[in-house]
């Protein structure tokens, strides 16, 4: 297990078997590619059980649950040491 916790204050846990997952990856490839279904996907997969307490933080910043502000989560979260080298 992966966990860690953002810049902004978000403690995440990650399943290391998550980021050996072909269909995550593969997701995150769409993703790339711009396909916005994929991209619930890699939300569901990386934030899993959090992922509600992830949509509380961002609809009390924002009063909705914002897919940029999801984004930026997101990708902080892969930027932190404990999952960037994985």
């Amino acid at each position: 297990m992966l966990t860690g916790k953002t810049e902004s204050g978000f403690e995440f846990e990650i399943e290391e078997k998550t980021l050996d997952d072909y269909e995550f990856i593969e997701a995150v490839g769409k993703c790339e590619q711009g396909d916005p279904i994929a991209y619930v996907k890699v939300v569901d997969a990386a934030l899993g059980s959090k992922k509600e307490k992830a949509f509380e933080k961002i609809r009390e910043k924002c009063g909705y649950v914002s897919a940029k502000e999801i984004t930026k989560l997101i990708v902080e979260i892969f930027q932190t040491p404990k999952t960037k080298n994985s």
